[in-house]
């Protein structure tokens, strides 16, 4: 388990998944849920390993999606989603960033 120094204003949402970097010496992202009852929004944050702590630097990507299932989808999907597809949904407006 990583050891995550969590800021106050994301204290309100719903860890998702804290992902550590296999290449990338002290580095790690933290995927975190907002809205999970209502129109659930999925943030991305970058972490930086600082003395044995993860700190958040800055957000990264927000999705906003009709359903926690299709947010859930998503966050599932990850893994197997290729660098492309990734990139074309972070590209898109908000209006098409919701799984359909």
């Amino acid at each position: 388990m990583l050891n995550i120094n969590l800021p106050v204003e994301l204290e309100s949402m719903e860890l998702i998944q804290l992902i550590e970097s296999p290449v990338v010496e002290n580095l790690g992202i933290l995927i975190m849920g907002e809205g999970m009852n209502g129109i659930p929004n999925i943030r991305f944050y970058e972490l930086e390993n600082i003395e044995n702590v993860f700190e958040v630097k800055k957000e990264l990507q927000t999705f906003t999606f009709r359903s926690s299932a299709d947010a859930m989808t998503f966050v599932d999907h990850l893994p197997d989603m290729s660098a492309l597809e990734l990139i074309l949904m972070m590209r898109t407006d908000n209006k098409n960033k919701i799984l359909q």
